[in-house]
């Protein structure tokens, strides 16, 4: 039962061992799980026994972090706030470090350590001191993090947070909201709303360049990089909040992901492995919720070459 080649009809339907990412193959398939063997029946989801490769019926999608990064995403879709990330209203920023998440809460100028799931580790950290009296935003370069605040000043600190190891005025900045770090350049949010601009800082602190955007018209405290390109959380012409997707060169690509349905103020969003935790701001208790990219192919396919049987597209 646990052939690979068995559940595949002999004729038709351009699949078989080999197939790539993305590709559409027919199996034949039960109704309970492990029929075939690998098979849930409840997700749709065929893992391959023989080679480990992963398919997904069609008509049915996923939505797990990262899991397949080189398979087609269909989208962002809310996945719940089904963990401990309850925050108080002083939360005034988020970022993740490769293992844990790091944010702000101002109302102790106290830094706080978080799981992936939201649980506090016990480590935290006091910026008390430090110039850093109003916090605002915080991102990290893989080595040191970097903490905005409303003097206009971008501290830089190590992973202990004992002490800022540097700093620069943003001079240029009239309201300082947020900041995220992308190929060595830190971009700040600026607050004015006439023109909208983001500005360009290297490490030392030098403005680089700047540019503004017309959408979202109504920006909210939240910027962030998925690795490519820039996110600004914000309102769009009145009626939809969520993030909007430019590249680092402030160009439109178009990228929207909506959480109005969620919350009405998106704000400090932060990006880890194809998911996002976005904050709530609406929210009196300021939860941050999950969204993540769904896969697979939302529309039931068969086999239209005589088999008949269900199509399903490779993940893995």
């Amino acid at each position: 039962m646990s052939n690979f080649t068995t559940f595949f009809p002999s004729a038709g339907g351009g699949g078989g061992e080999g197939s790539g990412i993305n590709s559409y193959a027919p199996f034949l398939v039960g109704q309970v799980d492990n029929d075939p063997q690998g098979y849930i029946a409840s997700t749709g989801v065929y893992t391959n026994p023989v080679d480990s490769s992963v398919w997904l019926k069609t008509g049915s999608t996923l939505a797990v972090d990262g899991t397949y990064p080189n398979a087609t995403q269909g989208g962002i879709s809310y996945a719940g706030t089904g963990n401990n990330f309850i925050t108080s209203n002083t939360v005034r920023g988020i970022v993740w470090n490769g293992t844990n998440f790091i944010t702000i809460d101002a109302s102790n100028n106290t830094v706080i350590e978080l799981t992936e799931a939201g649980v506090a580790t016990g480590n935290s950290w006091s910026y008390s001191g430090n110039g850093n009296d109003d916090a605002r935003g915080l991102t990290f370069d893989g080595t040191h993090y970097y903490m905005g605040d409303s003097d206009l000043e971008v501290r830089k600190y190590t992973s202990s947070f004992g002490t800022a190891v540097s700093s620069f005025t943003a001079s240029s900045i009239t309201n300082f909201l947020d900041l995220t770090i992308l190929n060595g350049s830190i971009y700040v949010q600026e607050g004015s709303y006439t023109p909208k601009r983001i500005r360009i800082f290297n490490a030392a602190g030098t403005e680089t360049g700047d540019w503004t955007y017309t959408t979202p018209s109504s920006p909210y405290r939240g910027i962030e990089t998925d690795g490519t390109n820039i996110w600004i959380a914000g309102l769009q012409d009145g009626t939809n909040d969520g993030l909007f997707e430019f590249t680092s060169a402030g160009v439109s690509t178009g990228g929207f992901i909506k959480t109005t349905a969620q919350t009405s103020f998106p704000e400090f969003p932060t990006y880890v492995n194809g998911a996002w935790r976005i904050r709530f701001g609406s929210n009196a208790n300021a939860p941050f919720g999950l969204w993540e990219a769904t896969y697979g192919d939302a529309t039931a396919r068969t086999d239209s070459s005589g088999s008949g049987q269900p199509l399903f597209i490779k993940l893995k």
